[in-house]
């Protein structure tokens, strides 16, 4: 029997029968190979436990930015509709008064328009309910009714996930349709969701000019969010032949659950 040690501490035992490993020298040899051996080892989980750290640290990180904004937005919306109330006050006062205050109250009404339209901008990219459980099919919805372009939508049944996936398939749609809209000169969108195996996949198509490209800092942007849950982003955007955004995240018992 060779016990094999590391630094004065026992981390192994050889049972054996050959009498090669009475030669001290082979002894130390194969103890020299298994503490190697349990050192890499060791080193492996070690690094792997910090690379799943990081990872967590990562969506923890992104999912606080994520709350931040909606609870931001909320603030936003609240105040949009205390200056839309104020705007329509104005809009009485000013048809009831016929001297220069009228002219007044105009440009006060005309300044809270553009505000309120600066900020109904600022909110318009953030969902307008906490995302998980099946809540991205009903966002998307509302993003396709809302959208200046003609958008039909097809999504299936068991399409639900946990709050990082559905946040993140959420912005690849909202940035797909922005895109389609100012820069793609779309007629038309498409949008899909659905589920192939255990993957959740989000696609959304334009019939625009194409040439989009993959690298710039939006798209960039969703594929590290993607990643962040173990996703991918596809960009198909050849010339004259429109764009097709295409994201999927891997589904989780727990995630598809949530």
């Amino acid at each position: 029997m060779l016990n094999v040690a590391d630094n004065s501490i026992q981390v192994a035992q050889v049972v054996h029968k050959s009498s090669s490993l009475d030669d001290p020298a082979t002894a130390a040899a194969v103890s020299a190979a298994i503490r190697l051996t349990l050192t890499q080892e060791r080193r492996q989980a070690e690094l792997a436990q910090r690379v799943a750290d990081l990872e967590a640290a990562r969506i923890r990180i992104v999912a606080s930015a994520d709350r931040q904004r909606e609870q931001a937005a909320v603030t936003l919306r609240n105040d949009l509709e205390t200056l839309e109330r104020t705007r329509a006050d104005l809009d009485s006062m000013r048809a009831a008064t016929q001297d220069d205050a009228g002219a007044v109250f105009r440009v006060v009404c005309e300044e809270i328009t553009s505000t309120t339209r600066e900020i109904g901008d600022l909110v318009a990219g953030v969902p307008s309910t906490e995302l998980g459980g099946g809540r991205l099919r009903a966002v998307l919805e509302q993003l396709a009714a809302t959208c200046s372009l003609p958008a039909s939508i097809t999504m299936e049944a068991d399409t639900a996930a946990g709050v990082h996936e559905e946040t993140a398939l959420y912005y690849v749609g909202m940035e797909a349709l922005t895109n389609a809209v100012k820069h793609a000169e779309a007629t038309s969108v498409d949008i899909s969701l659905s589920r192939v195996e255990d993957t959740l996949v989000l696609s959304v198509r334009d019939a625009g000019v194409g040439g989009a490209d993959p690298s710039g800092s939006g798209l960039q942007g969703l594929a590290d969010r993607l990643a962040i849950c173990g996703g991918q982003l596809q960009v198909r955007s050849a010339p004259g032949a429109g764009t097709t955004v295409t994201a999927r995240i891997p589904l989780t018992r727990s995630s598809s659950t949530a």
